[in-house]
């Protein structure tokens, strides 16, 4: 699979493309939206052409190359509903996303098929028993996501230089489950994103977010 076969998110997926193309790849972006309308497909085939290595196009930002888009958006990046003024039309985000969608063959592509990518961490209120806690172990079906999931699936991987490439991708489901001790963790991860890293947020809602951290993301 890859960014071309996502459907109906013709628009999403050409915001983003826009910004690949010119060089104002942001380290955080909000995608909000209902359940099943997109929103983790999207974001891992994002992540796939992000960290493909034979990726078609402009090369993709790295380190030493990439900016962090300061521009206040324009609209909430809304998945199955189409932003209001949204102005991307469906035939250049086609075209764009052919032009520049990931390879689908490289060792970078495999990686994230087989779901081993080490450079692609998806960060879930589940992973709450795997942490060093030994008081995590039988909590199975936690209902916040927890700071020490935060600190140690997103923050401490986040810390590290990426083993593949240049670049790492992460991405935080049901961001809006977070309390306020892993909203404040996270909170300062966006404040100061390490430069390799792009930071994806899954949401229902964007307005469930404390506002100072979508006002340190791309919606």
């Amino acid at each position: 699979m890859s960014l071309r076969d996502v459907l109906c998110q013709e628009k999403a997926i050409g915001s983003l493309l826009k910004a690949v193309e010119g060089g104002r790849l942001a380290h955080a972006y909000i995608f909000a939206g209902e359940e099943g309308v997109g929103k983790f497909t999207t974001a891992r085939e994002f992540a796939r052409m992000l960290l493909c290595h034979n990726r078609g196009g402009p090369a993709v930002p790295t380190a030493k190359t990439r900016k962090a888009d300061k521009k206040k958006p324009s609209g909430e990046m809304l998945f199955g509903i189409e932003p209001e003024g949204a102005t991307a039309s469906p035939d250049a985000a086609k075209e764009s996303t052919v032009r520049n969608d990931a390879c689908g063959h490289c060792e970078s592509c495999r990686l994230i098929d087989s779901g081993t990518h080490p450079d692609f961490q998806v960060v879930y209120k589940e992973l709450l028993p795997f942490t060093k806690d030994p008081n995590n172990k039988d909590k199975k079906t936690p209902a916040d996501l927890s700071i020490d999931v935060i600190r140690e699936f997103l923050i401490e991987r986040a810390a590290a230089r990426p083993k593949l490439g240049e670049a790492s991708v992460f991405v935080v489901r049901e961001a809006e489950k977070t309390n306020r001790f892993s909203e404040n963790a996270m909170l300062k991860i966006l404040e100061e994103p390490p430069k390799h890293c792009t930071i994806i947020l899954l949401c229902t809602q964007a307005d469930l977010l404390l506002p100072t951290i979508r006002s340190r993301c791309q919606l």
